[in-house]
């Protein structure tokens, strides 16, 4: 009796069971379905707008782009953007055969980024193709890099214009200098020296005296002189003779 009634019990579950189950399959159909749907009218759109384009024979045009690129020496890479207008979501775009993708899109427009590497020294070009069914756009960017003679003749220069200027200031200061002890110089010159004070004046009581001190023959208005020193009036006094 047990038995019979755990059969029922479960018999019953697994019917209530099976309803709910469909549910989740029918949804998870109506869920892909409408995927699909969306994916299908996204492609009749772009190729709607593909023909659309090709039939008003609207150009592919690529724009803000650098297309004169110079790098020094120790640069060797860049980053490329660029905008492209009057292109459909089918269209393809390549920078140096490598496939990128558009962002942005808005328009029949939208952007593009690519790094650069290893760019060699010299010159190069880099081209950006791209397609668009029947369509076709082209860019090509120049890029120069600084070769290492380049770099080393720049290096050079720059030293031998510091070394010019090193020497020019130095030829500055010494003028400079120069001048100012030139200035000194005069202005030493151009100073009267102190007035020497005047010898004070010899009185000698005698000719004895007056040639101990080293004075004799001794003229009138000469130092040393005096009337009681010429006793014979002759304008000489300790004449040596005497």
């Amino acid at each position: 009796m047990v038995r019979k009634n755990f059969g029922q019990t479960q018999q019953q579950q697994e019917s209530k069971n099976k309803p709910s189950a469909k549910k989740r399959k029918r949804g998870w159909m109506i869920f892909g379905g409408v995927i699909v749907a969306i994916f299908a009218i996204t492609q009749i759109n772009s190729v709607a707008e593909q023909a659309r384009l090709e039939k008003d024979n609207v150009p592919i045009v690529i724009s803000d782009v650098d297309d004169n690129i110079k790098l020094d020496y120790h640069t060797n890479k860049r980053e490329i953007s660029a905008k492209i207008s009057g292109i459909s979501s089918f269209a393809e775009v390549k920078i140096s055969e490598n496939k990128i993708e558009v962002h942005d899109r808005k328009d029949s427009a939208g952007n593009i980024k690519y790094e650069i590497k290893d760019i060699k020294e010299g010159d190069s070009d880099i081209s950006i193709s791209v397609v668009d069914g029947k369509r076709r756009g082209d860019k090509t960017i120049k890029i120069h890099r600084q070769t290492k003679a380049d770099y080393d003749k720049q290096e050079l220069e720059k030293a031998l214009k510091r070394a010019e200027k090193v020497q020019k200031e130095a030829e500055e200061r010494k003028r400079r200098e120069e001048a100012a002890a030139a200035a000194r110089t005069r202005q030493r010159q151009s100073t009267p020296a102190p007035s020497q004070p005047a010898p004070a004046e010899l009185n000698f009581r005698s000719c004895k005296e007056a040639r101990a001190a080293g004075y004799s023959h001794m003229r009138r208005g000469e130092p040393g002189y005096s009337p009681h020193l010429d006793r014979d009036g002759d304008g000489i006094a300790c004449d040596k003779h005497k």
